[in-house]
């Protein structure tokens, strides 16, 4: 005879595969109207239902406990590739700045060389040269040398140079 076709049999086993809270299990003897109401048909689908939604939200759970662990490794990965980007952008301004500075040199070193030659030459030289460097150089000059080299140019060269000149700002 199997369990199924004792009266109860199917609580029984269910009791025997999922045991009752502790609280439940100590609820005394049981009684013949337990028994009677333990067997009925609605009360295993229940049990069984049950079982089944405490299966489904524990394999829920774990799910959910994956995927949060996943998202805080992405987070991590995300959050040293952000610091790795700050210190490369870091590197980078640093390296701008001291290309500026080099650049910054190197143009007032060229307007001193210019303040020290001929104005005919140096107008000559100059006026081959970028706008805007000529206008850095000029800038760094003293104004003595940098009228003198001007008035030694082309009149339109001068012209161009000396109203790029006054629209820059002090250096």
């Amino acid at each position: 005879m199997t369990l199924s076709k004792v009266p109860g049999g199917a609580l029984l086993l269910a009791l025997l595969l999922f045991p009752l809270p502790q609280a439940l299990a100590d609820s005394g003897p049981p009684s013949p109207a337990r028994d009677a109401a333990a067997g009925s048909l609605a009360e295993e689908r229940l049990i069984v239902s049950m079982q089944q939604e405490r299966a489904a939200l524990e394999a829920r759970r774990k799910s959910l406990d994956q995927k949060e662990l996943a998202l805080k490794s992405l987070q991590a990965e995300v959050d040293k590739k952000l610091d790795e980007l700050k210190a490369l952008s870091a590197s980078m301004q640093k390296l701008l700045q001291q290309r500026d500075e080099a650049e910054n040199k190197r143009v007032e070193d060229l307007s001193k060389i210019y303040e020290k030659m001929d104005p005919s030459r140096g107008a000559k030289i100059l006026g081959d040269l970028d706008e805007g460097l000529a206008i850095r150089i000029l800038s760094r000059m003293r104004s003595k040398a940098a009228g003198a080299i001007l008035a030694n140019m082309d009149q339109k060269k001068a012209a161009a140079l000396s109203a790029a000149f006054s629209r820059i700002g002090p250096h």
